[in-house]
């Protein structure tokens, strides 16, 4: 049911109503309305080719709500075949374009598209906070459906949590506000996604007749979506529930509507299922045969079909004693799974590299100590031997000329140990700043302003001067990460490290603080003289975006700004609050909070 699921959660945004009028850009939506079911290849090239792939100007728009339904278009199709970069990308358009608009609904749109995309890569804890921000935007307006559509897209969410109970009590209420909305496509797209957990709660057989039901309402009002999803669901009910016979008649005609109509993640999800009956038959090599054709249009495309195929395939191909082959299965399995992990491996080797450094200098370090130490005794011995030397002269009459060797002799063996020692004081210098330095921005790193911030409270507390923090992240970094590479991720974090040195005094304290967030320590700064400064950046990264090497690139952070009190880690805490308030709040923006024994209490 998974393999279905999330789509039915999703169809809904083709319900959204589009505005038509009269005009060029009309006629150009409705050519692409009429291409998206059966040419989405054309449909997307005709979309490509009016909006182009450049950011939209909204003075100079004429027509933004035609606009607006035109960037919609572009990212179902553009999420259908699972470009899910150039997807997000549309969706920060339509943001900005419907807070332009000031147009609560197209911006509970975008955040709905966000969420979406989010969540169809398996990222579901942004695609909850999306979905929220959305339901806080549209509850007490007369947005009806579109509500309807974000209560839906919640209770998706809980549903790959597990959490069917909650997943019901919204899809629920989404199809009660569908019924308040009198939309039939929404209703019968809801009733299925309650048979769907409803399935999950008390078997295949308690949602076949409600799945039927929402096949006759897709036949009616003529919807080739709703018909097709319905008879994927309901030949996946009739697998689960045993009835072999009858899913063996209705299995097959639905693959082959599917395969006329339907996108990538219902392709694949029904061939999920035709092999899951044909195991079930016992005919294990048409399963294996539908199964790798299911991967196939998954691979890469759609993550939970993919990951549930490739326990399928390396169970029946041990089932078949064919245990390299499932050997080989389980591998890809592990890759993909690993893939998400690893930026955080990353971050954590360059933390050991770090580490490695530090522990090879401090050897290092040693070594030149123990050098000195023998050159130190290397001259003390030489010294007796100069002076036994000289003794001996003196005895014959040559002391004099002796002494003024020696004394020559001596002065070059100081010189040799005070050159030993300026390389052991350069040496302790590096060591230091590679401590206590980010190695990409030059920054302070986490250790080093943690350190530092001590001296700054001592300070605070002495003399009770205010004392600010504030927790910068770049918004939106792993797309752009995504769509231009690393390098370029690479440079923006160098830039924008510039661009906070600049922006504050040398007795700030600026520190990477991990990945694209960054944190600094304001003393003697006020939160207003503190908010004054961070404005002042803003405006400063929104006037003069940042060179890379695929050009200029404007940048947005969200800021989080607190008055430190009288511990470090509580600050940060209240500062990283305040930063995904503004973050959920829509990004690009600045949050602030004041001392707690300052707020107001009720």
């Amino acid at each position: 049911m998974r393999a279905f699921a999330l789509l039915a959660a999703l169809l809904m945004l083709s319900a959204a109503p589009v505005a038509v009028e009269p005009g060029d850009r009309a006629e150009q939506m409705q050519e692409v309305l009429h291409l998206r079911s059966e040419q989405p290849e054309a449909a997307l090239d005709l979309l490509d080719h009016v909006l182009g792939q450049d950011d939209p100007d909204p003075g100079a728009e004429t027509d933004p709500e035609n606009l607006a339904g035109l960037y919609r278009l572009r990212i179902m199709l553009l999420r259908g075949q699972g470009n899910y970069a150039l997807a997000m990308t549309d969706a920060d358009r339509l943001g900005q374009l419907a807070q332009w608009l000031g147009n609560v609904r197209l911006e509970a749109q975008a955040l709905l598209m966000r969420g979406t995309i989010e969540a169809e890569q398996g990222h579901y804890g942004i695609a909850m906070e999306q979905f929220h921000s959305a339901r806080q935007l549209l509850e007490g307006t007369d947005h009806l459906e579109q509500l309807a559509v974000v209560y839906n897209a919640i209770g998706m969410t809980h549903n790959f949590a597990d959490d069917r109970v909650r997943a019901r009590d919204y899809f629920e209420l989404a199809l009660a506000t569908a019924r308040q909305a009198d939309d039939d496509f929404l209703i019968a797209t809801y009733k299925g996604n309650v048979a769907n957990v409803l399935a999950a709660i008390e078997g295949p057989d308690a949602a076949l007749p409600m799945q039927r039901k929402v096949l006759a309402m897709g036949e009616r009002l003529g919807d080739v979506s709703i018909r097709i999803l319905a008879l994927a669901n309901i030949c996946d009910l009739l697998v689960d529930s045993g009835d072999l016979d009858e899913a063996d008649r209705a299995c097959p005609h639905a693959m082959a509507e599917i395969d006329s109509f339907g996108g990538s993640r219902l392709r694949a999800g029904i061939r999920l299922a035709v092999g899951k009956l044909r195991s079930a038959q016992d005919r294990p090599d048409e399963a294996l045969e539908v199964y790798e054709d299911g991967l196939q249009i998954a691979r890469g495309v759609v993550p939970t079909v993919h990951r549930e195929l490739l326990v399928l395939l390396a169970e029946m191909h041990d089932r078949m004693g064919q245990p390299g082959a499932a050997v080989d299965r389980y591998r890809e399995l592990i890759l993909l799974r690993d893939e998400n992990l690893e930026r955080d491996r990353q971050a954590m080797v360059e933390e050991l590299e770090v580490r490695y450094q530090v522990d090879r200098s401090a050897a290092e370090l040693q070594l030149l100590r123990l050098d000195a130490d023998l050159q130190a005794t290397r001259i003390r011995l030489r010294n007796a031997l100069l002076i036994a030397l000289a003794i001996v002269l003196i005895i014959t009459s040559a002391a004099a000329v002796v002494a003024l060797r020696a004394h020559r002799l001596q002065s070059r063996l100081r010189e040799q140990l005070a050159a030993r020692n300026n390389e052991l004081e350069q040496a302790v210098t590096r060591i230091s700043k590679l401590a206590r330095r980010d190695p990409l921005t030059g920054l302070l790193n986490r250790r080093a302003l943690e350190e530092m911030a001590d001296q700054e409270l001592a300070r605070k507390r002495r003399y009770g001067t205010p004392l600010s923090l504030l927790i910068a992240d770049i918004d939106h970094f792993k797309p752009i990460n995504d769509r231009h590479g690393h390098a370029v991720g690479d440079e923006i974090l160098e830039g924008l490290g510039r661009r906070l040195r600049e922006s504050f005094r040398t007795s700030d304290l600026i520190a990477r603080w991990g990945g694209e967030e960054f944190l600094c320590l304001l003393p003697d700064t006020s939160l207003e003289s503190a908010a004054a400064a961070i404005e002042r950046l803003r405006a400063d990264l929104k006037k003069h975006p940042l060179e890379t090497g695929v050009g200029p690139l404007h940048i947005r952070l969200t800021f989080g700004l607190v008055e430190v009190e009288n511990e470090l880690h509580a600050a940060i805490l209240r500062a990283d609050q305040a930063m995904y308030e503004g973050k959920a709040a829509g990004r690009d923006r600045l949050v602030s909070r004041p001392n707690p024994a300052q707020e107001p209490h009720g």
